[in-house]
């Protein structure tokens, strides 16, 4: 967990300190040995393979140079973003973009969106089915999102969103959020309290369309390459349950 203005200054001094510079040439003696030679006659015209090869020392040069900078800065810049970015944030905003999100078949949400979603499974061993699947996308970002409906064998109802972007959760005054081990194939967190939600497109940048508010009980966490969240009106130990009965 960390705030904004903590979270840029360390990111901007972990990509300043992964840049490789070149030395710095001799710039002054050459310049001074110039000034102070004697042309007797006119320098001889270099041939065909004599420019060349200067030609070829100098695309050489550059590119070592760019390798150099860009290569590190690349895997700083990467490091920055999380595919689970938790922060804090004085105030969760309620005037927030109005919700695009479409309802479609599942069938047809897994046809736009090229991958299979996992679903949960009842205690007898048998996927569930959703009572309602909302899919949303975010032109120009490739960017996209689907929200799938539920209900416990108690009534209770939960959503399960998934992304194949980024997610990003500010915590608003009050809010937690509790790393979860043990659960995907990375981070996992849960979270309560009053929260800001919001996707990321594939530069780290956040989607405004895209934000929502929330106070319900949260367990987010990555799961064959997609961020899922799981929100609702359950415990912890219902919400793992859950998460972990998907196939």
């Amino acid at each position: 967990m960390r705030d904004d203005l903590t979270g840029l200054g360390l990111d901007l001094t972990r990509l300043g300190s992964a840049i490789a510079y070149p030395p710095t040439p001799e710039l002054a003696a050459r310049v001074r040995a110039r000034i102070t030679r004697t042309r007797v006659t006119a320098p001889a015209k270099p041939g065909t393979w004599s420019l060349a090869g200067t030609a070829l020392a100098a695309i050489v040069v550059l590119l070592a140079v760019i390798v150099g900078i860009a290569a590190p800065a690349r895997d700083a810049v990467a490091d920055l973003f999380d595919r689970i970015d938790i922060f804090t944030t004085d105030e969760v905003p309620e005037n927030l973009p109005t919700d695009t999100r479409q309802e479609i078949s599942l069938k047809e949400v897994e046809q736009r969106l090229g991958w299979r979603i996992p679903l949960p499974t009842s205690p007898d061993g048998s996927i569930m089915a959703p009572t309602k699947v909302l899919y949303q996308g975010f032109p120009p970002t490739r960017a996209r999102a689907v929200a799938l409906s539920f209900t416990t064998g108690g009534g209770v109802p939960y959503v399960i969103l998934a992304t194949d972007a980024g997610l990003g959760k500010g915590l608003g005054p009050g809010a937690s959020a509790e790393p979860v081990p043990g659960l995907g194939a990375g981070e996992a967190y849960w979270l309560e309290g009053l929260r800001i939600v919001q996707i990321y497109d594939t530069d780290g940048n956040f989607i405004r369309e895209s934000q929502r508010r929330t106070e319900s009980n949260t367990l987010a966490w990555i799961q064959n390459d997609l961020v899922f969240r799981l929100e609702g009106d359950l415990s912890r130990n219902d919400a793992l349950e859950i998460a972990r009965s998907m196939k």
